[in-house]
């Protein structure tokens, strides 16, 4: 979520509705995915990774930047793991755009799961969120914090314990 000082109250209703913050934590014990190790050309790099099926074939989603836990932390891992994080921005399909994601990432497994970007709203007078529609073209991750460039769109600074997980709908 995006927070300034005009949404904490917002945000603080909008995980309320929804059983509370989950933090970057509920996300890493919860991967949902599996990608794979993959050759990569050049002397620089080993090894690197691909996406799961699914994700190697969608039209919907596209990858953008790049940072890790070692960006975030003196430690270099956030809780023991390290992690990785991608942004992506949504292409339009069939009429609709989800927005911005971010991919969370174990190096060491490949495991991972996607999540979405959203804003606070309110529909009929109840929290709701609507997705950050921004290109999400680079990705710096500091601490608590992720800043999303959100191309010709400026920065936007989300802070990861503001994280809550909702049904799929």
């Amino acid at each position: 979520l995006r927070r300034t000082e005009e949404n904490i109250d917002e945000i603080t209703r909008l995980a309320q509705e929804h059983g509370g913050f989950v933090g970057l934590g509920g996300v890493v014990d919860n991967l949902n995915r599996q990608g794979e190790r993959v050759k990569v050309p050049g002397r620089a790099v080993t090894d690197g990774f691909t996406w799961n099926e699914g994700d190697q074939k969608t039209q919907r989603w596209w990858p953008q930047g790049i940072t890790t836990s070692a960006d975030a932390f003196d430690t270099e891992d956030f809780d023991g793991r390290r992690l990785l994080m991608t942004s992506w921005y949504s292409k339009t399909v069939e009429g609709e755009n989800y927005g911005s994601r971010i991919s969370v990432i174990d190096i060491d497994t490949l495991a991972y799961r996607h999540v979405l970007v959203v804003e606070p709203d309110e529909y009929f007078g109840r929290p709701a969120m609507r997705p950050l529609n921004v290109h999400a073209g680079g990705l710096v991750w500091c601490g608590p914090y992720l800043h999303i460039a959100g191309t010709r769109r400026g920065i936007v600074t989300c802070r990861l314990d503001d994280i809550i997980e909702v049904e799929p709908s």
